[in-house]
């Protein structure tokens, strides 16, 4: 007798979509209501030049680490489309990105005393004659404090003092559009060490992409 071949489930070429499948399902059966894909479009960022190591920060993510200081800067401008699978296949508008001010948190961490940052000194740009600083600033506020955060206020002409070993965090606004994450731009600033500053490597965004899923009750 011939043998009957029973070809594997899902085909060769839709074992890729194996787990959208099964949480769909899932969904389904649950009874949760709509599940549907994200895709994301935001601004990497990269170190220009000088080569760093990271640093996990709970509640913040990955912090360059030079020397005794360690940053992590991370603008608000990531947009992107959901489609809407299960029930019912829609694809929505991308988001808008369009907004002004620009904002982007800032946390910092030094390993030892007598350091100070400058909320004027943060610059950023797309075009190096075009260097802008932040005209607003909320915070500083520890990076693991969940008490209410502090107003907005604009950036004054004093240091804000950084402890040793305590990660700070704060938002920092830019009289700006918000930029496309197709857009290149760079970050930098400077800390001050009693009485030298010190430059911290230019941090460059260049626009990458990630997908995730979501599911809406």
């Amino acid at each position: 007798m011939e043998a009957i071949h029973i070809p594997a489930f899902p085909p060769r070429g839709l074992r890729a979509f194996k787990p959208i499948v099964v949480v769909v399902l899932v969904t389904f059966i649950a009874g949760t209501g709509c599940f549907g894909i994200s895709r994301d479009r935001y601004s990497k960022p990269s170190v220009e030049g000088t080569v760093a190591s990271t640093v996990k920060e709970p509640y913040v993510g990955d912090m360059y680490v030079v020397g005794d200081v360690a940053f992590h800067i991370f603008p608000l401008n990531s947009t992107g489309t959901d489609v809407m699978v299960f029930p019912i296949p829609h694809r929505f508008a991308e988001r808008s990105v369009s907004e002004t001010p620009f904002s982007i948190g800032l946390a910092l961490k030094t390993g030892a005393e007598g350091y100070a940052f400058s909320p004027a000194s943060l610059k950023c740009w797309s075009d190096p004659a075009a260097r802008i600083s932040a005209s607003s600033i909320q915070g500083p506020f520890g990076c693991r404090s969940s008490k209410p955060r502090p107003p907005t206020r604009p950036v004054a002409v004093t240091s804000i003092s950084l402890a040793a070993r305590t990660c700070l965090y704060m938002w920092l606004n830019f009289d700006t559009a918000t930029p496309d994450p197709a857009q290149t731009f760079f970050v930098a600033l400077r800390l001050r060490l009693h009485d030298e500053d010190i430059e911290l490597p230019v941090i460059r965004f260049q626009q990458a992409n990630r997908t995730r899923t979501f599911a809406v009750p």
